[in-house]
């Protein structure tokens, strides 16, 4: 089924190709000589070694060595026929207790994003593809026994017809393959399709209306759930930030079960001073848990897997709290706020989620999330480098009697020993303080880190 969909998807924008050829701007076309605005590329190794005293989050508080090997590779390109933007932090873990059979694991996450530009501005081909981790039991706490790695291939066009100076036709095909290595229930195919419309009322404001149906197709179920929206949008660059804003109509369909609901979108963000930005949002989306994944676990900071690397060590721990693994609709509601305040010598970040789902049939799943976080970062001296983050996190499913209480902080020192060579201490706690398996974690680490 996958392939007769992206058969189909070549087929229409092949057939738009020459008139697409025949409108492109000669200005577009000239561009190609244009010099490269890439990303510069950083690559980093780490070598570990470490202790915990609760490696698996219960009450058998089993001691483990921990060695490790981490990669980190963040680079992008923007040209005028190829745009792309690739994000790895990946950590290679084996375990030293001797009393365990899987013995070894990889944790973090891959995003990369490319878009070949076929016509400049007119006819596009995009590349997703993205891995992590998800949750096998939402109830439970996240460890290496309830990790289950995670990934998602995408891939469609896009073609963009200029009506006049200000108006455009936008379609959009995706096609996203979605395969979970003990989850299969959650293995599935997911075809959008998106056909919107969008005016320019000056160089800073767009208004627009947009039409999304998106069909997922459950392999081992064989069940079927078609998402149908939509909505009017408007997009506004400021001075020092921008605005988005949604509003439309949503249905969910699967069999003789529908649903019709509210959504809509108001994210703004701002620059505050040189160098602080701040980023707010209230969302509410009809989607299901492959997609979530997709995007990064909050729909209001999923544009930042993409847009930038800053927060690309926190996608997968958003991705492992922010998804309960179910193949049902969700109709979720989330609201959220990203500070980040940069002084002389210090950087303090504070970041907050409200989220509540609302499942179209598995209601025992229904949950409200609320996860508080706040990290500073401060030079010590010309070598030194001190780093504290603190993280609350409270998850309430309010069909059943559980009720997650999770706190964790870390404490991380770097010294600076060469100009690409850095050693790192880290002593990490994490405990369930209340709720579905109480557990107290101390985990302590070293290790050496090389910056190409």
């Amino acid at each position: 089924m996958q392939r007769e969909h992206f058969i189909g998807l070549a087929g229409l924008t092949i057939a738009l190709f020459p008139f697409l050829s025949a409108v492109a701007q000669p200005e577009a076309q000239a561009a190609d000589a244009a010099a490269d605005a890439a990303t510069r590329p950083r690559i980093r190794l780490d070598f570990g070694a470490g202790q915990t005293d609760n490696l698996f989050h219960d009450t058998t508080n089993l001691r483990s060595d921990i060695s490790s090997l981490g990669f980190l590779l963040n680079v992008g390109a923007d040209r005028p026929r190829l745009q792309g933007r690739f994000a790895t932090n990946l950590e290679a873990r084996k375990y030293g207790a001797g009393s365990i059979g899987n013995d070894s694991e990889v944790v973090g996450s891959v995003d990369g994003g490319l878009q070949v530009k076929i016509v400049p501005d007119r006819f596009a081909w995009t590349f997703e593809q993205n891995y992590g981790q998800t949750r096998i039991n939402a109830l439970a706490p996240v460890g290496p026994e309830n990790r289950d790695r995670t990934t998602v291939f995408s891939t469609g066009p896009q073609v963009v017809v200029p009506l006049n100076e200000r108006n455009d036709f936008v379609f959009t095909g995706r096609v996203s393959d979605r395969r979970y290595v003990q989850l299969t229930q959650l293995d599935s195919d997911l075809v959008t399709t998106t056909i919107a419309f969008s005016h320019k009322v000056d160089a800073a404001t767009k208004l627009g209306v947009s039409l999304d149906q998106r069909t997922s197709n459950y392999n081992l179920s064989n069940d079927s759930f078609v998402f149908q929206t939509v909505s009017f949008t408007y997009a506004r660059e400021l001075a020092a930030g921008s605005i988005d804003a949604e509003l439309g109509h949503g249905d969910v369909k699967t069999g003789q079960t529908s649903r019709s609901t509210t959504i809509g979108e108001i994210s703004w963000a701002r620059k505050v001073g040189a160098h602080s930005k701040l980023n707010t949002w209230v969302n509410r989306q009809i989607t299901d848990a492959g997609e979530l994944f997709r995007i990064g676990g909050f729909a209001g900071n999923g544009s930042d897997i993409m847009g930038g690397f800053a927060n690309s060590i926190d996608v997968n721990a958003d991705r492992l709290q922010g998804i309960v693994p179910v193949p049902d609709p969700i109709a979720r509601s989330s609201a959220g706020l990203m500070l980040t305040l940069v002084a002389r010598l210090t950087t303090l970040r504070l970041s907050t989620n409200v989220v509540k789902d609302d499942f179209l049939s598995a209601k025992a799943f229904n949950d409200n999330l609320k996860i508080f976080l706040v990290s500073v970062d401060r030079p010590i001296g010309r070598r030194w480098n001190g780093l504290l983050t603190l993280q609350k996190t409270s998850q309430e499913f309010s069909q059943t009697t559980v009720r997650n209480h999770d706190v964790s902080s870390r404490v991380g020192i770097d010294r600076q020993i060469r100009l690409k060579l850095q050693l790192r201490l880290a002593l990490e706690h994490f405990r369930r303080e209340g709720g579905l398996g109480l557990y107290d974690e101390r985990m302590y680490r070293v290790s050496i880190g090389y910056t190409f």
